[in-house]
């Protein structure tokens, strides 16, 4: 058996104790740097937009705001809304850019312009088994209205949705665009499609309505000049969500059970392709966003969803011509936190971890619920090295710039109908 003398052993213990008080020293360096760049946010006051002022010069060199979530717990819709507003304000134009299908976000937006509360309650009703199945969310539409009407229609809050269409709400809105126009003037496959529209309580599609898809699509490639000159205006509507919903059952449908990392790459690249046709329609607005977190990083990272290879919808917007070096991207850290589950079997939810290290965050402002970190501020830490994040081949603020950090979020809310309201919507007579 090797001896090692006293000296060496001592070394060893010098050595050690030497890297422990560098450690140490960094340390008190990265909470001295995040108590100075820190602010509380308070939440459930939307229009109390104390701390938001950490994001000042972001917002002259940004375009775009992406907030990054762990679905389904409730202080993120206070989150959303806060940042919303707050960058609406800030902005000559707002479009919120959803996690939601196109299909869905418009008919919102007839919502937004009508005030019948209907549409919501009845499109909500159809995500069952979803994060988005919850009265928070509810609300948090029913929010927007309330803060539109203070501004010209021109001026309002607008969704877009750059999610894929894989359900029956597609059919509502694209029945709600034709209903505008003589069916006959299209062929008996779409009064098939209003058919199938008046659909009241299912979600997802047989395969006989998949073969319905398949015919509807291609009676639109080889009817384009017909639909264009007929539908006018709501041709780019119809088109690119029918467009979406060809190729968002196709990947559903193909990949989802089968291969889900396949799933979420193929979604990611094609909510990046929407993003660009709605961009490319309003290239002088600004967008805000919240995404689940995988999907706002701005470089690439490993996690259960995606590979270290695997390009995120925030990386490929950043590097897009016209919108480079113009995303901020602020991530959504937790703490003692609860998230929705779906089926409803436990009320309270579950507790998570983020796939964060989010040490730093836990030791400081204990006292408040919500708390704004900058990270791309003077003598930042987090541009020299890889902090937080615990894989990846860059600095900390080549993926993300913000953090937000929450304390004892409880689980969102399973939704509750409002039976007072309709049952039905009769989707041809709501626009």
């Amino acid at each position: 058996m090797k001896k090692y003398s006293p000296i060496f052993a001592i070394c060893i213990f010098v050595v050690f104790l030497v890297l422990q008080s560098l450690l140490h020293i960094e340390n008190k360096k990265i909470l001295k740097y995040l108590d100075d760049y820190s602010s509380p946010l308070t939440l459930g006051h939307y229009h109390d937009y104390n701390g938001l002022s950490l994001l000042k010069n972001d917002l002259i060199q940004s375009q775009i705001f992406l907030s990054g979530e762990y679905h389904g717990t409730q202080l993120n819709n206070d989150v959303r809304l806060k940042l919303l507003t707050y960058l609406h304000q800030n902005s000559e134009q707002l479009i919120y850019l959803a996690e939601w299908p196109y299909s869905f976000t418009e008919l919102v937006n007839i919502y937004l312009d009508t005030g019948n509360e209907s549409i919501i309650n009845h499109l909500f009703s159809f995500l069952e088994g979803t994060f988005l199945y919850s009265n928070e969310d509810y609300e948090f539409i029913k929010k927007v209205y309330d803060y539109n009407q203070a501004y010209t229609l021109e001026n309002q809050i607008r969704f877009k949705g750059i999610d894929i269409e894989y359900d029956y709400i597609a059919f509502f809105y694209l029945s709600s665009l034709v209903s505008q126009h003589p069916h006959q003037e299209f062929g008996p496959i779409i009064l098939r499609l209003t058919q199938y529209a008046k659909q009241q309580s299912k979600r997802s599609f047989s395969e006989e309505e998949i073969r319905f898809i398949d015919e509807l699509y291609q009676d639109l490639q080889d009817n384009r000049d017909i639909y264009e000159n007929k539908l006018g205006e709501d041709y780019f509507s119809y088109s690119f969500t029918l467009s979406n919903l060809y190729h968002g059952t196709q990947l559903y449908y193909e990949y989802y059970e089968k291969d889900q990392k396949k799933f979420f790459i193929q979604r990611e690249k094609k909510k990046y392709r929407n993003f660009k046709a709605l961009f490319n329609l309003n290239q002088f607005a600004n967008y805000y966003g919240q995404f689940g977190s995988v999907h706002i990083h701005q470089q690439k990272y490993r996690d259960y969803e995606f590979s270290k290879d695997d390009y995120r919808l925030a990386h490929m917007i950043n590097e897009y011509p016209p919108l480079k070096n113009k995303v901020t991207s602020i991530v959504i850290t937790y703490e003692d936190s609860f998230v929705l589950d779906v089926t409803g079997k436990n009320e309270k939810g579950f507790s998570f971890k983020t796939n964060y290290n989010q040490k730093h965050f836990t030791t400081i402002n204990k006292d408040h619920t919500a708390v704004m970190y900058k990270l791309n501020g003077n003598n930042s830490p987090f541009d020299k090295k890889r902090l937080i994040l615990k894989n990846g081949d860059s600095v900390t603020t080549d993926y993300f710039q913000y953090v937000i950090h929450l304390r004892n979020s409880q689980a969102t809310t399973l939704f509750q109908k409002n039976s007072e309201l309709p049952s039905n919507i009769n989707w041809s007579d709501i626009r």
